[in-house]
């Protein structure tokens, strides 16, 4: 089984919800998960096309685009995410070497100097 994940539009698929819900699963205490819950509700957005500037429309969903925190939130999230994949989910054998010669396959073949590993998630 693979499984692809395109991360260019990850943050627009984070429910709001589940995203405080995640805060809160960590242990950030109820004052900041509020104040990041703040900064999200209510955006407006506008377009800017050829000089020309839209009227505002709100902006419901997802994580706040540009925020500093969107990236720590969305490791969470994802970090939840992976933490609820059921123990007897198959894993991903990987072999490397950390030596040099990265493109250099064959010298994955050697019983030396390689590294085999399971790997459930990637950090």
């Amino acid at each position: 089984m693979f499984i692809f994940w395109d991360l260019r539009k990850a943050y627009d698929k984070v429910p709001r919800p589940a995203m405080w819900a995640v805060l809160a699963r960590f242990g950030c205490p109820s004052d900041f998960v509020t104040l990041v819950r703040d900064l999200h509700d209510g955006m407006v957005g506008r377009v800017c096309h050829q000089s020309s500037l839209s009227g505002p429309f709100s902006i419901n969903g997802d994580l706040k685009q540009g925020c500093v925190l969107a990236t720590t939130c969305f490791s969470l999230y994802t970090a939840a995410m992976l933490n609820e994949i059921p123990p007897d989910t198959p894993t991903i054998d990987l072999q490397f070497r950390m030596d040099g010669g990265v493109f250099n396959l064959a010298r994955l073949s050697a019983k030396r100097k390689t590294t085999k590993t399971l790997q459930r998630e990637m950090q």
